[in-house]
């Protein structure tokens, strides 16, 4: 099997923090695509993913499963230990709405500030600053609430690390620290980074 991902990009960084949690990042092909030279939008690769996103997996008999969080899930159920998306119903459920908060919350307001503020997109996305203020503002917002409800739980889901805590990750690798002042406004978030990046699978990954 093999993963094609922009070793650059934010999505594809999680997929390997995952893999190395699970101890099997060194068992796997990785190709890499040059997203700013549009390999990624090339024919030969939209055969494999229409889309043209990062990351996907190829199997060995020749599936293709795009989308970071669902190569995760396959990850998750054919290499099982350790657990990064929960072992009973309640847990599985419990991971899964940590992530999506964070995903369709903080991570996508941070990606808009990127995205449209980044040299390395202006030939890829059309950009608005207008966007970039509203992402800016949205993920303030998002980080007074996440503070919060970090006052008392170790890491995002409760008590283990999940995938919940990498996409956190994946988050901050994208440009956290750029776009707000964690350190020294938001307690709670900056000890749970401070925990997590010590991790080997952040420091792989992330570092």
């Amino acid at each position: 099997m093999r993963i094609y991902e922009f070793d650059g990009g934010a999505n594809p960084k999680r997929l390997r923090a995952f893999l190395s949690e699970k101890g099997i990042l060194d068992d796997i092909e990785f190709v890499q695509l040059d997203v700013a030279k549009g390999e990624n939008r090339q024919p030969d690769f939209k055969r494999k993913n229409s889309k043209g996103t990062l990351p996907v997996l190829e199997l060995d008999d020749g599936t293709i499963i795009a989308e970071g969080v669902a190569i995760c899930r396959y990850f998750e159920l054919t290499n099982p230990a350790p657990k990064l998306m929960g072992t009973s119903a309640k847990e599985q459920a419990i991971v899964e709405m940590w992530s999506r908060r964070i995903e369709l919350g903080l991570f996508r307001f941070v990606e808009d500030v990127v995205r449209n503020t980044s040299d390395f997109f202006k030939d890829i996305v059309i950009q608005h600053e207008a966007v970039a203020e509203v992402g800016r503002k949205t993920a303030a917002q998002e980080c007074d609430w996440l503070d919060a409800e970090l006052i008392d739980r170790r890491y995002l889901a409760g008590d283990d690390f999940s995938i919940a805590d990498i996409t956190l990750g994946a988050v901050f690798y994208l440009g956290v620290p750029s776009i707000i002042d964690v350190e020294s406004k938001y307690r709670n978030i900056a000890r749970w980074h401070d925990e997590v990046s010590q991790r080997e699978s952040f420091k792989r990954a992330f570092g």
